[in-house]
């Protein structure tokens, strides 16, 4: 596993000529995982549920989801959707998540992927 280390600097420049300086750093960077299962509710339904860790309350995980067939029901910026695949007819469904975490760059990413199999 590739293991990184951030450092994010911010400066601010204050009256006077004062400069204030913020560093924050990181060991490695927040991760994500994706899992989705068939819903208990309808059989042309699917709940795919992201699980990404915060490492502080100014780095938020941001989510946007994709489909390869079917619809998202559900908002795709939160971390958990349902698929409607009803009508589908492929034989599987690729769903997509891309998480961003905000102030943190974007070699930190998360992009998952997994294969739904319908028939």
């Amino acid at each position: 596993m590739l293991q990184v280390l951030l450092q994010i600097t911010i400066f601010f420049a204050l009256p006077f000529g004062n400069i204030f300086v913020l560093t924050t750093q990181f060991n490695e960077c927040p991760r994500a995982v994706l899992t989705c299962n068939k819903s208990s509710e309808k059989d042309f339904q699917y709940v795919c549920a992201a699980a990404a860790n915060q490492p502080s309350a100014k780095h938020v995980p941001q989510y946007s989801w994709t489909v390869s067939a079917g619809r998202i029901i559900d908002d795709p910026a939160k971390p958990n959707i349902t698929i409607d695949v009803d009508g589908v007819k492929a034989e599987s469904v690729i769903v997509m998540l891309k998480v961003k975490w905000m102030k943190l760059p974007p070699t930190c990413d998360v992009s998952e992927v997994k294969k739904i199999q319908l028939r």
